[in-house]
């Protein structure tokens, strides 16, 4: 596959937002987390169809392999930097606790706990669902037909959001504390699994789409904007408080059913964008700047590290709109992130079509696959 700069750039618009979500300054910014997972739908879809007419242990050893080379180096690294500051000064307290499910990537799974994941690893979540996504989505693009596979994704797009409905009747049974609800809703996979499928059928139906990308995405902006004005209207008229900031896209989506149908308007939004990007609309031009591709190269490292570097700053949330605290953090989010890019990562990725995959499958030439550089 052609690597696509614009889509570096995506990542980085996407991972930035989150950073300013975690700062307290833009409370919409958890949208990039659905940008990410559409992409991803995007992308690993695309590389499964091209590699499916391999034999199955193929396949599969050629996916899990590049998954692993790209995944795992950082976040074993990452655990074992924690780990030994754990053993050093007693923090993060609640690594004893977390620490089965950072190491079986379930952390979405422990938010079905009374008490949340330790504050240190909290944004760890969205990896979780990623890996539940990649064991069973190679599964299905392979076993099904063309015709099936692509009723299924339409079936999942249209029928979790209902499932997003269900799971908050049996989740209000147990408790109505509405946090709790919310953040189980979008942290379970099964109420996630659109996002990936919305990916994929940018994939199946490319040629269509690229002919709306420009409308398409203009249509799902406004319609995104009108539907956060009612909420936010909504909320002022019920409540008498609105949180402006948030655009009507309040973290968890519990005004006005948007757990149902806003995961969804996001997800759509986010497939237009990326079909834009591929289509190199005009008015996203700036996606290709040699900044945001540096960023987004390096937005896995952000993403795992921005978190943890927060905590260890240990500042009261009103600095964060100083210009200069912001510098600083940023700063240091960056190089951390750079130096683990260098040389924690970029190692273990040259190996993704080396001389070990040959001896698995032979001497036959290997086609590089760029876009399994991607998170």
């Amino acid at each position: 596959m052609e690597r696509i700069k614009s889509l570096d750039g995506i990542r980085a618009v996407a991972v930035f937002l989150v950073l300013l979500f975690h700062v307290g300054l833009f409370p919409a910014g958890w949208v990039g987390v659905q940008v990410f997972f559409v992409l991803s739908g995007y992308l690993i879809s695309d590389i499964l169809l091209r590699e499916r007419e391999r034999p199955f242990p193929e396949y599969l050893v050629r996916f899990y392999w590049r998954r692993s080379l790209r995944i795992l180096p950082l976040y074993l690294f990452f655990l074992s930097a924690v780990a030994l500051a754990y053993l050093s000064n007693g923090s993060p307290k609640s690594l004893p606790d977390d620490s089965p499910y950072l190491l079986t990537y379930t952390v979405n799974f422990a938010r079905l706990r009374a008490v949340d994941v330790g504050s240190t690893f909290v944004h760890l979540w969205s990896l979780a669902v990623e890996e539940q996504f990649y064991l069973l989505w190679p599964i299905v693009v392979y076993f099904l037909q063309p015709s099936a596979f692509r009723r299924t994704v339409l079936t999942i797009i249209a029928g979790t959001p209902l499932i997003r409905l269900t799971l908050y009747f049996i989740l209000r049974s147990s408790s109505h504390d509405v946090d709790w609800i919310g953040r189980n809703i979008y942290c379970l996979p099964i109420s996630q699994f659109d996002a990936f499928a919305t990916g994929a059928a940018v994939v199946l139906w490319k040629p269509l789409l690229l002919r709306w990308a420009e409308r398409g995405l203009m249509v799902t902006i406004i319609v995104a904007a009108i539907c956060g004005v009612s909420v936010l209207l909504h909320d002022y008229l019920l409540y008498k408080n609105v949180y402006k900031e948030s655009l009507g896209y309040q973290m968890y989506l519990m005004s006005d059913w948007g757990f149902v149908w806003a995961y969804s308007l996001i997800n759509i939004a986010s497939a237009f964008l990326i079909l834009c990007a591929i289509k190199r609309a005009k008015g996203l031009r700036f996606l290709e700047s040699e900044t945001l591709v540096w960023f987004g190269s390096i937005s896995y490292g952000v993403y795992v590290y921005h978190v943890p570097l927060l905590r260890a700053m240990e500042l009261p949330l009103e600095s964060w709109s100083r210009p200069a605290t912001l510098f600083m953090y940023l700063v240091a989010v960056v190089v951390v992130s750079q130096i683990s890019y260098v040389w924690v990562e970029t190692p273990f990725l040259r190996l993704k079509d080396g001389r070990k995959v040959r001896r698995l499958f032979g001497s036959r030439r290997l086609k590089i696959d760029e876009s399994g550089d991607l998170q």
